[in-house]
């Protein structure tokens, strides 16, 4: 099972999204570019964790305009 984190460049979190469970490989997520309060975020640098049974991973996204 995996769950997606998003934070600001602050490091508060931003947004949610559960997720389901899916096989090992290479996936595509989407993001609406909202928050959890369904606002639009500001062009910036925003930070995602993946986060899964066996372990996670986290990196950085630049959102332009």
């Amino acid at each position: 099972k995996v769950e997606f984190l998003l934070y600001n460049v602050n490091g508060q979190l931003i947004r949610r999204m559960p997720g389901n469970e899916v096989e090992v490989g290479e996936h595509t997520v989407t993001w609406d570019l909202k928050d959890d309060k369904g606002l639009t975020v500001s062009p910036g640098v925003y930070f995602l964790e993946l986060r899964a049974t066996e372990g996670g991973v986290k990196t950085k996204i630049v959102v332009t305009r």
